[in-house]
């Protein structure tokens, strides 16, 4: 049995990074930047107003908070107007936010800082005077050429997995379209002649089929693209067919069950005539019966193919340890960027055969420690636990046991 580490090894050691395509800032959200990004424009364009109030010469305000201040008012500029003229001393300008300072002014007094209210609830036409009751800085509620995005400036840097702001940015400076890394298809096989899948009715000796829902949500969780194939019968021409199938519509093949030592676990068979098996089974708990190799088609096409468990638990923590690092190598993301903290046991965890553990808890966070609990039963098949848990608590090869009080580390779900 391969340790857990020289597996994730192996495993990473056989993925590559994906093509590149271009797409819509629309459509860019979660996936990974190919290329950095530079600034053609400075944001803003040109100085201008954070308010709405009145552009004037910050001098003018000097000791208003003590003896008020009149401006004659010359103009009006709105967001997307450019005011021709050039501020002169004792002037002021009505200004909203948005639109571009104009020449002479270095500040912006807000409304409520002066009597606008009173002159704007008397008249509808623009006032011909302003009275200040302030005083302002030189360059007060005034955004600043560039001070946002320079140009030439690199705002983006290509490894980045696109979030919100990110999209936002680049079309701040009118970019339309950016160069990412293809989002990998994942093929998903489950097998078995006993599984079905919802809403069939359900008779005696069947299962339903809860490894493909579980798995095609951690898929789409991480970003990538699940393809849901028919579930493949326990016979080696159903499930060759359904790999063919896999290997030409899909950038990784992900099964679940089929990889133990029973009569009808034939996915090792089909790997091994369809490709390269790398390895088969895993020292850890739950998820022994893991298997990796590289599939291939007529046209040369290598496809990995990661056989997970088929007991739902061994399924689901096997996909967050083996598949989830090979599908984030594949879009450019880091694949050792397992989220870890250190928390406190609040019951024991048990090692009863020399395998690396994976228990599942709840963790808690009290003050600034995290505390962890076991969600019950730990069998393989107790999907209820998996349900509860938000951690995997790690109880190494070489420990029998860590008891209740001790230190723990714990990945994230």
């Amino acid at each position: 049995m391969l340790t857990v580490k020289k597996a994730q090894k192996t495993i990473l050691e056989n993925i590559t990074l994906l093509d590149t395509i271009d797409v819509k800032l629309l459509d860019a959200l979660h996936y990974t930047l190919a290329k950095s990004i530079k600034s053609k424009i400075n944001v803003p364009l040109m100085d201008n107003s954070s308010m709405d109030g009145y552009a004037i010469k910050f001098s003018d305000s000097i000791g208003a908070n003590i003896n008020p201040v009149t401006l004659k008012i010359v103009g009006i500029i709105q967001a997307g107007d450019i005011f021709k003229k050039t501020l002169q001393k004792g002037q002021a300008i009505r200004i909203m936010t948005g639109a571009v300072v104009p020449n002479g002014a270095d500040a912006v007094i807000p409304f409520e800082d002066t009597d606008e209210y009173k002159l704007t609830t008397q008249t509808k036409h623009i006032p011909t005077k302003v009275t200040l009751y302030k005083v302002v800085k030189k360059m007060d509620n005034i955004r600043r050429k560039a001070e946002d995005t320079k140009k030439g400036q690199v705002i983006l840097k290509a490894g980045i997995t696109l979030e919100p702001a990110h999209i936002g940015l680049a079309a701040s400076v009118g970019i339309a379209t950016l160069s990412v890394i293809r989002k990998p298809v994942v093929a998903i096989i489950s097998s078995g002649d006993e599984i079905i899948r919802p809403p069939k009715p359900i008779k005696p000796g069947q299962v339903y089929d809860s490894n493909t829902y579980s798995l095609a949500s951690q898929i789409l969780k991480i970003g990538a693209k699940p393809l849901v194939l028919q579930i493949a019968k326990d016979n080696l021409t159903d499930i060759k067919k359904k790999i063919q199938l896999a290997i030409t519509k899909s950038d990784v093949v992900i099964s679940s069950a089929g990889v133990s030592k029973g009569d009808y676990d034939l996915m090792k068979t089909v790997l091994m005539t369809k490709g390269v098996m790398n390895f088969w089974s895993i020292k850890m708990r739950p998820g022994k019966p893991l298997m990796f190799g590289m599939l291939r088609d007529k046209d040369q096409k290598h496809v990995p193919h990661i056989g997970l468990p088929g007991n739902p638990v061994s399924a689901m923590v096997t996909f967050e340890i083996f598949a989830k690092p090979a599908i984030l190598k594949m879009m450019g993301r880091d694949p050792n960027n397992l989220q870890t903290v250190e928390a406190i046991l609040k019951n024991n965890i048990i090692n009863a055969d020399g395998r690396e553990v994976y228990a599942r808890v709840s963790l808690k966070k009290t003050k600034d420690k995290y505390y962890a609990t076991t969600t019950g039963n730990q069998g393989s098949g107790i999907l209820q636990s998996m349900s509860l848990a938000n951690g995997l608590a790690i109880c190494p090869s070489n420990k029998k046991s860590i008891n209740k009080g001790k230190k723990v580390k714990v990945i994230l779900l």
